[in-house]
């Protein structure tokens, strides 16, 4: 099997995590919007368990695939600070869908709408931290 594979996988599945994150903070705002939030919180809550979730797991199996298939040393900043990130958004992953599924109960909630997309949006801001890091990576040696 080929070195590359790990790592293609692991940007693939980071792709694919953005763009469910990005689908379910737009979903959120559309549904805070006003028209039918029963649907939009249903397609959030399923965006985000459905896709973000398993998505987010082969990410960090491909990420850990990856850092022991190549010769990365374990030191590296970039890479302790990448992997920080991607293991403890897990946290605002799991609040988002919690959120999200509480939304679905409540579709006219006042905050649970509110509560996604500010998840959302910050597990996005963490998504872009880790692609700058992981790509510019800084203090490599």
């Amino acid at each position: 099997m080929s070195d590359s594979l790990p790592i293609f996988v692991h940007v693939l599945t980071a792709t694919l995590l953005f763009g469910a994150v990005l689908t379910a903070l737009l979903l959120s705002r559309s549904g805070a919007a006003g028209k039918n939030p029963e649907l939009f919180a249903a397609a959030t809550f399923r965006t985000l368990l459905f896709v973000a979730l398993p998505t987010w797991l082969l990410l960090i199996i491909f990420g850990t695939w990856a850092e022991h298939a190549g010769d990365v040393p374990e030191t590296e900043r970039w890479l302790k600070i990448g992997s920080a990130i991607g293991n403890g958004t897990i946290l605002v992953l799991l609040a988002a869908i919690g959120a999200a599924y509480a939304w679905t109960k409540t579709p006219r909630g006042p905050w649970q709408s509110r509560a996604v997309m500010f998840l959302t949006l910050a597990y996005i801001v963490a998504l872009a931290a880790a692609w700058w890091v992981m790509s510019a990576k800084p203090g490599a040696s």
